[in-house]
C-alpha cells in the first residue's frame, strides 16, 4: 500500500470517529467532557461558546489528543440544547422539501424559501420537535467522573506529635 492510499484511509478512519459528550456533576458546577478528534472538540467548543453555554473566559483542559473539558452549569447546558437544536430543527426544515412551497415561473418551478404551513399548528410542531430534540440530545451525555476527586473529608491527615522541649539542654 504506498503512502496517499494509506493516508486516504487515515483520513476516513478519523472522519468516522463520532463525537461524544460526557458530564461530571461537581455541585454547581459542571465538567462537559468532550471526546473526538481535535477539530471536532474545538468545533463543540466554538459551538457552546457561541449559544452560551459556557463564559467568555472558559477555555478547553486537554486532557489528550481526543478529549478534553470545560466548566459550564446544568442551567447553561440545558440552555445550550434547547438553542442549539432550535437551529438544528429550522434548518432540517428549511432543507426539507416536505415543508417548502413550489412556485411556477417562466423558468421553470422553483422554490421560493416559503413555509405552506404557517400558523399556530406549524409553530406548535416545531416547538415540540425543537424539545425533543433538545431532551434527546441531553440525554445522549454519559455521566462519567472523568476528574480526580479532591475532598479533604476522604485524606486522613496527622498533625503529628507535640512536644516541649527545655531552652537549658
Amino acid at each position: 500500500m504506498d503512502f496517499s492510499t494509506r493516508r486516504f484511509n487515515l483520513y476516513n478512519e478519523r472522519k468516522s470517529i463520532t463525537m461524544k459528550l460526557y458530564y461530571h456533576n461537581r455541585g454547581l458546577h459542571w465538567a462537559l467532557g468532550i471526546e473526538g478528534t481535535k477539530a471536532q472538540i474545538n468545533t463543540q467548543f466554538d459551538s457552546l461558546f457561541n449559544h452560551g453555554a459556557i463564559e467568555r473566559t472558559a477555555d478547553l483542559q486537554w486532557m489528550g489528543e481526543s478529549f478534553a473539558y470545560v466548566w459550564t452549569t446544568q442551567e447553561r447546558l440545558k440552555k445550550y440544547f434547547r438553542n442549539a437544536s432550535y437551529h438544528e430543527v429550522l434548518n432540517d426544515i428549511e432543507r426539507s422539501d416536505k415543508y417548502k412551497k413550489k412556485v411556477m415561473t417562466p423558468f421553470g418551478v422553483m422554490d421560493n424559501h416559503s413555509y405552506t404551513y404557517k400558523g399556530l399548528q406549524f409553530g406548535a410542531m416545531i416547538a415540540r420537535k425543537i424539545r425533543e430534540r433538545a431532551k434527546e440530545r441531553y440525554d445522549e451525555m454519559t455521566n462519567e467522573n472523568f476528574l480526580h476527586v479532591c475532598d479533604a473529608y476522604s485524606i486522613p491527615w496527622t498533625m503529628g506529635t507535640i512536644a516541649a522541649e527545655n531552652p537549658d539542654d
